[in-house]
């Protein structure tokens, strides 16, 4: 499902801008236009979700997404009228957002958190083999091809979701029972700031990657390409997505190695060097060499994201929470990405916004370092402070803190052993003078 739910969507998603191009529309509109599908997200994914949790209805809400979605996404080609095209984009990407969030919560209860990257790497294989298919068709033939493709691998994806809910029904139902309100909840997972953290690179991320959707128009106005540009672009987008399959594939035992936020920390400088390098290139085609860091860009963001929400979000709203990660990256992060980077491209051309997209992820970069370095060291101190009490520390991987909680350490065994020991005493003692008053009376 990962495969053929992400085929829909890079069938169509990178070939807009050149869609809107061959429409003529100048590139501060085009910008307004391909934020659109990213600003709704920060509506209808919550919205959408929050539903299916609040109704167990997961399945028939994501085929009501997306029967929606492929009949309002096909309006685009009849409609040149730049209001009504605005109007037809925001109903398609209200009725687009929640599918990724359910998808990614369906992952999560089949596999578990810890193999998502396993799962994950999939939509990566697709991303880039459909990129390059698609891109390459619409050399040879016209770039309404998209629309084609797009038809046949939404057929497709509802047809797989309709055996997928025949042969294993699944609804997200809470693991236990309790009490707690919808709200309460939610508010209960943004108190965590490592949560908040993860949001902020999140927003970061999906803000600076926007200027990369700018690629086409780029390599276009600068470079002298000719008919292959369609060719060079699909490429470009294979080669990015094919370092996030090692990066999902060993995203467990990279994150038991080194962490959540040292990854990130790798993302963003990966970034930075990215798109410090755009700028410099004398041939268009060392852009695919440079495409391969997006791999280490993405990947860490996306799987620290999917995975902390659906360690910390409680079970009332295990849909809910994917939902406001998803809001937070693709909504406000590249919704307001696209809006920014089309004026910026129309006033100050693509160099500058590349120049400035990787200053803006350095200062961010600084705040991670500060943040990283400020709260490891309140967390030491915190567990070496005088009267705390002795614990288990449950650091590592998930398996390793289940297993703490399973098999305590022998110096907790032992305490609890004496614990044990010391309550049998007493009841022997009690015990003793029971007896020894009924002997005397």
């Amino acid at each position: 499902m990962m495969f053929i739910n992400t085929a829909s969507w890079a069938s169509t998603l990178p070939f807009l801008l050149p869609f809107f191009m061959h429409q003529g529309f100048p590139p501060a509109k085009i910008g307004f236009l391909l934020s659109i599908p990213y600003l709704m997200m920060v509506v209808s994914a919550p919205v959408w979700t929050a539903l299916a949790d609040r109704l167990h209805k997961h399945t028939l809400l994501w085929f009501v997404a997306l029967g929606t979605y492929t009949v309002m996404q096909l309006q685009i080609i009849w409609i040149t009228n730049i209001y009504l095209l605005a109007v037809v984009i925001a109903a398609a990407s209200f009725c687009r957002a929640p599918l990724g969030a359910l998808l990614d919560t369906t992952v999560i209860q089949m596999v578990g958190r810890e193999n998502y990257g396993y799962q994950r790497l999939w939509a990566s294989v697709s991303w880039g083999i459909t990129a390059f298919i698609v891109g390459t068709v619409v050399d040879k033939l016209s770039v309404y091809a998209i629309f084609v493709a797009f038809t046949v691998t939404s057929l497709a994806l509802a047809c797989l979701l309709a055996i997928r809910a025949k042969a294993f029904p699944l609804e997200f139902q809470p693991l236990h029972k309790t009490a707690l309100p919808f709200w309460q909840a939610i508010r209960q997972l943004l108190s965590s700031w490592d949560i908040i953290v993860v949001l902020l690179s999140a927003f970061m991320t999906g803000f600076c990657l926007s200027t990369v959707a700018f690629l086409f128009y780029y390599l276009r106005e600068n470079f002298n390409v000719g008919k292959s540009l369609f060719g060079l672009y699909g490429l470009s987008i294979c080669c990015s997505v094919s370092m996030e399959i090692p990066l999902f594939f060993f995203s467990k035992k990279l994150f038991a190695w080194l962490g959540e936020f040292p990854m990130l920390m790798i993302s963003q400088v990966c970034f930075i060097a990215r798109v410090s390098l755009y700028t410099v290139i004398p041939d268009p085609y060392l852009i695919l060499p440079l495409e391969l860091l997006h791999g280490i860009v993405f990947a860490p963001v996306w799987t620290a994201g999917v995975t902390l929400i659906a360690k910390n979000a409680p079970p009332e709203i295990a849909a809910t929470g994917q939902g406001v990660f998803q809001a937070v990256y693709s909504g406000l992060g590249t919704g307001i990405g696209q809006i920014v980077c089309g004026f910026v491209v129309a006033r100050l051309g693509c160099i500058f916004l590349y120049r400035g997209a990787a200053v803006l992820m350095g200062v961010f970069l600084a705040f991670s370092i500060i943040n990283y370095i400020a709260v490891t060291a309140t967390r030491r101190w915190r567990r070496q402070a005088p009267g705390t009490p002795s614990e288990p520390q449950l650091t590592g991987t998930v398996d390793e803190m289940e297993m703490a909680l399973v098999h305590p350490p022998p110096q907790v065994e032992e305490e609890a052993a004496a614990g044990s020991g010391n309550v049998e005493d007493n009841n022997d003692a009690s015990a003793n003078t029971t007896n020894h008053s009924a002997a005397t009376t």
